[in-house]
């Protein structure tokens, strides 16, 4: 019993080393949905938009294997407003529309000195060169099936003006509300949003074990039944 016992450790001993040496990030397959801007993203521009897991090993993304997304804005200036925004969404296609699956929210308030433009008066037109900015955010999908990931990235002035229950370059929730992932594909209220938006598409499998992990459940199956035998004998 006691031999038994001790190949039973053993086997769960290699099934979670097998676990942990198979947790390597890997990049997500992402394809473009769309991109828009109406020839203003100079003052926010999204440079790059990502996503990586957690993988068990065999490089296909799987339900419950976290997922990080990451997307980094860019400026050329700093402009006359207090602060720059970046929102992100995820949600299954067809379509990236309310309800979102999730949606956060980002601020980016500070220049290359770390001096908050809020309480620096001379902040006005600032020359912002070469200045960027990247967020993330993980999450554990629990859902088969094609996914899209939205991004935009604006101004705060702007964002205060989606409506008109606040003061100008001070967004309400109604403002933060009213943003939505293709706000940049045509004019709002009229005019130009500064910034820009982009989609991309990638897909979630059933979890399926690796080669690796039903090997050994093999082999763990093998020695409970040797044993077994062995003890029946």
């Amino acid at each position: 019993m006691f031999k038994a016992k001790k190949v039973l450790m053993s086997v769960a001993g290699l099934f979670a080393f097998a676990g942990i040496a198979q947790a390597d990030l890997v990049d997500v397959e992402l394809t473009n949905l769309w991109s828009h801007s109406l020839n203003n993203n100079y003052w926010q521009e999204i440079v790059s938009m990502d996503a990586s897991f957690a993988d068990d090993g065999d490089g296909i993304l799987e339900i419950g294997e976290k997922v990080t997304f990451s997307v980094t804005m860019d400026k050329d200036y700093w402009g006359g407003h207090n602060f720059d925004v970046c929102k992100i969404w995820v949600d299954k296609l067809p379509g990236i529309e309310k309800y979102y699956y999730f949606e956060e929210e980002f601020e980016w308030d500070f220049n290359g000195s770390e001096v908050y433009h809020n309480v620096d008066a001379d902040y006005k037109w600032k020359e912002w060169t070469d200045g960027s900015k990247t967020f993330t955010y993980t999450k554990a999908l629990d859902q088969v099936g094609e996914w899209g990931f939205a991004a935009s990235v604006m101004c705060s002035s702007d964002l205060s003006t989606l409506t008109s229950d606040g003061a100008w370059d001070s967004p309400t929730t109604s403002d933060w509300n009213a943003w939505t992932p293709e706000i940049h594909s045509c004019q709002f209220n009229g005019r130009d949003i500064q910034g820009e938006d982009k989609a991309l598409k990638f897909t979630v499998s059933a979890n399926v074990p690796e080669p690796a992990s039903l090997s050994l459940l093999g082999l763990g199956l093998l020695s409970l039944a040797f044993f077994r035998r062995k003890r029946t004998k």
